[in-house]
């Protein structure tokens, strides 16, 4: 019973998001591709985090130096608006809406990485394992962020129908889904975690040494396998189960 209810909830909260995001489509600029890539570097100042949005895809490397490459059609270089502000590269978008676009990618490299973070429909992958200390990892408004860790401690969130997919290890990690999105880390090992889920979403961990769990409001959390020490939270048709 509790597993329908969550599974009608999602459904619901699924719905309402996808007429959301319907109706937002029919707003704002729209651009039609040329078809022809051009790739031209930005110029930009150091910056540890970074902000996509406007369905713009992004493609972020951990290496030696600083770089930010557009690759879009040649019509909608100048609309692809690179800025950074407080240490945050922002990448956004003057358009809402693209017809017959061949590319509107966004390669960055970078030493340091401490946050990442999709919304409005964008998308972002890592292409190679990101190391550090601590790092946050954010999607919201059906955006879809995927990354490769190796952390001392990590947090995940994910709201309004978006995905959010991690690997890799980490000592400790913190999770919240909310609205319909997804959070799969079943692949991202770690010592510690504590997941918090509500409103229709999902939430995937692999803990090793213990996990503090609370589903509500037809949410749901798996977990890999049982760790040593499981402390379970669940109301509101919420849901916390062994995957």
């Amino acid at each position: 019973m509790i597993k329908f209810t969550t599974q009608l909830v999602r459904l619901i909260v699924a719905a309402c998001i996808a007429l959301l995001f319907n109706s937002c489509n029919d707003i704002g600029t729209s651009i039609k591709g040329s078809g022809k890539v051009v790739s031209k570097e930005r110029t930009v100042q150091d910056f540890t985090k970074i902000e996509v949005s406007k369905g713009l895809e992004c493609e972020v490397t951990q290496g030696d130096k600083t770089e930010v490459i557009v690759e879009a059609d040649d019509n909608l270089q100048d609309g692809i608006i690179t800025t950074v502000e407080n240490g945050t590269l922002k990448i956004t978008s003057k358009y809402n809406n693209y017809r017959n676009v061949a590319s509107k990618k966004i390669k960055v490299q970078m030493p340091k990485i401490s946050g990442l973070e999709t919304t409005s429909g964008s998308n972002l992958v890592t292409t190679n394992t990101l190391k550090g200390e601590n790092i946050y990892l954010k999607s919201s408004s059906g955006s879809d962020l995927e990354a490769s860790l190796e952390v001392d401690k990590v947090i995940l969130e994910a709201t309004s129908g978006s995905n959010l997919t991690v690997g890799g290890k980490a000592l400790e990690v913190s999770t919240a889904s909310s609205s319909g999105s997804t959070i799969d880390a079943g692949k991202l090992m770690a010592n510690d975690i504590t997941s918090q889920s509500s409103s229709g979403s999902n939430s995937v961990v692999n803990p090793i040494l213990s996990l503090k769990a609370h589903a509500s409001s037809g949410s749901s959390i798996e977990y890999e396998k049982a760790p040593k020490n499981l402390n379970i939270q669940k109301n509101s048709a919420g849901d916390v189960s062994q995957k």
